[in-house]
C-alpha cells in the first residue's frame, strides 16, 4: 500500500522575533530553549493512511460525559 502524503498537516513553528510579534519574544526564547523546538521545527511527514489506522483502532474514553483519554494500538501484535 502507497503512503498518501497530506501537505496541510504538515505545517512548521515560525519561531523568529521581529518587530511585529514583541509580545511573544519570551515565549519564543522558552520555545528554542526547550526540548519542543525541534519536534515543532522539523518536517515530518504526515500520512492518510496512518491517520486512519489509528482512528479505526482509537478508543475513547469518557469521564463526566468529556473525553480525558484517547489510546490506539497499531500494528499490536501478540
Amino acid at each position: 500500500m502507497a503512503l498518501e502524503f497530506k501537505s496541510c498537516h504538515n505545517y512548521l513553528s515560525y519561531l523568529v522575533k521581529h518587530s511585529k510579534n514583541t509580545i511573544f519574544h519570551t515565549m519564543i526564547d522558552t520555545i528554542i530553549s526547550s526540548n519542543y523546538h525541534h519536534v515543532l521545527t522539523v518536517n515530518a511527514p504526515i500520512h492518510i493512511s496512518i491517520l486512519r489506522e489509528f482512528w479505526a483502532n482509537a478508543k475513547i474514553s469518557l469521564q463526566n460525559k468529556k473525553c480525558y483519554l484517547i489510546t490506539s494500538t497499531i500494528n499490536k501484535t501478540c
